[in-house]
């Protein structure tokens, strides 16, 4: 078990109280020792490795109707590794997932004892931040929360309506679950999964209150180094509007060469009823059987430099699960499951290509990308767009 130097430092409820603890882990013992601020009936302890150092500061919290100060956590790590979280223990019971830093809260006189855990990493590039401008002013951004391990606890986007993903691991580490809560826009409320060998099922569950709903169930099948090599689903939606349904099969074969997807074949089939309306009579007109199939090939071309998720510790076939997407099986986003950055994307049955272009920091990794886009506009036609992408990383 982690051990820690040890100092207590009393300060009275006037003067302000400042401790630091350097966190330097020298000695073997087995019980871990922690920097602790002991004051007025109560304390607070603030740990480390040695990858970093803690600090608490505590001062009179004028407004309380008790006595109780405000206290103030920092976490500071050293050249080469990064804060990414607190675990806090109170009676005995531990949480993480805290990345606030500095942490401010208040305390009691009377409280009980409460230790907070400062947890460092190595500094590897990571996206903190994405932004995705386009020329007719519209704009979109990207949070990313990363736990200890690297690997995605929270994306936030920010629209009008902002909308976040959490993600759930199981003590082996396999990702079990990700969840949309709480935006009434957000056309699924995320997905489940369970590992079978190399294989994943998963269950997508649509939301509610937007006129699709019902849910997708599928499977993919991962090679050696755990990428997708064959996705199979089943997609049951109702129109709640119309109470028009329908049911598509999709099969998608994905093909890999030196940690990059360079090819998608894919197979759709689909059938069901659509529900006419006469809105004027007030009744159902006809219902039209709907039946079809359709075939297509996407194609791949990469740089030779990092994607901005090369580190990220969150399996690669969910990185290219999260990008995917569903009716064209061209991807549009990130890319982060590949080595390298995509420099093309060509839809072979419309001969559609697009072309991204880079520019990169100092570590190989891409600071911005840019790429023509069409965008259909709401009366009718079509306008090309240039759409840019930038990218903001953690810093040490």
């Amino acid at each position: 078990m982690k051990s820690f130097f040890s100092i207590a430092i009393a300060a009275t409820l006037i003067v302000t109280a400042a401790t630091v603890a350097s966190c330097d882990r020298e000695d073997t013992k087995e019980r871990e020792q922690c920097e602790r601020l002991v004051q007025n009936g109560y304390s607070v302890t603030a740990c480390c490795d040695k990858n970093g150092t803690v600090s608490i500061t505590s001062e009179p919290w004028e407004y309380s109707d008790r006595p109780s100060e405000t206290i103030t956590i920092y976490a500071t790590a050293n050249s080469g590794y990064r804060f990414v979280e607190w675990q806090t223990t109170i009676d005995g019971i531990t949480v993480s997932g805290n990345t606030n830093n500095p942490v401010t809260f208040g305390m009691y006189h009377d409280a009980d004892a409460v230790v907070w855990k400062a947890i460092f990493v190595p500094a590897v590039t990571l996206p903190e931040k994405i932004i995705v401008s386009q020329s007719n002013n519209r704009e979109t951004k990207y949070d990313y929360r990363y736990d200890s391990q690297n690997r995605f606890t929270e994306i936030r986007g920010l629209y009008s309506i902002g909308w976040r993903d959490e993600f759930s691991y199981n003590a082996d580490g396999d990702l079990v679950k990700y969840y949309c809560p709480g935006s009434p826009s957000a056309r699924s409320t995320g997905a489940t999964f369970s590992k079978n060998g190399n294989k994943i099922t998963f269950v997508i569950r649509y939301h509610p209150t937007v006129p699709i709903f019902g849910s997708v169930n599928g499977e993919l099948e991962l090679n050696a180094h755990g990428l997708p090599v064959k996705l199979t689903y089943e997609e049951a939606g109702v129109y709640s509007s119309t109470g028009s349904n329908s049911r598509t099969n999709k099969t998608v074969n994905l093909t890999w060469q030196n940690g990059n997807l360079i090819k998608t074949d894919w197979v759709k089939d689909w059938e069901g009823e659509n529900v006419i309306f006469d809105w004027e009579k007030g009744k159902i007109d006809h219902v039209e059987k709907i039946k079809g199939s359709s075939t297509g090939t996407v194609t791949y071309t990469h740089d030779d430099k990092k994607t901005p998720f090369y580190y990220c510790n969150t399996p690669k076939w969910f990185l290219w699960f999260l990008d995917y997407d569903w009716m064209y099986a061209l991807s549009l986003k990130n890319c982060g499951y590949n080595e390298n950055n995509v420099k093309t994307v060509k839809r072979e049955e419309d001969e559609v290509t697009r072309i991204y272009e880079y520019t990169y920091n100092d570590d190989g990794f891409p600071v911005m990308r840019t790429w023509e886009q069409n965008w259909e506009l709401v009366s009718g036609g079509y306008e090309t767009i240039t759409v840019t992408e930038t990218y903001t990383y953690i810093q040490e």
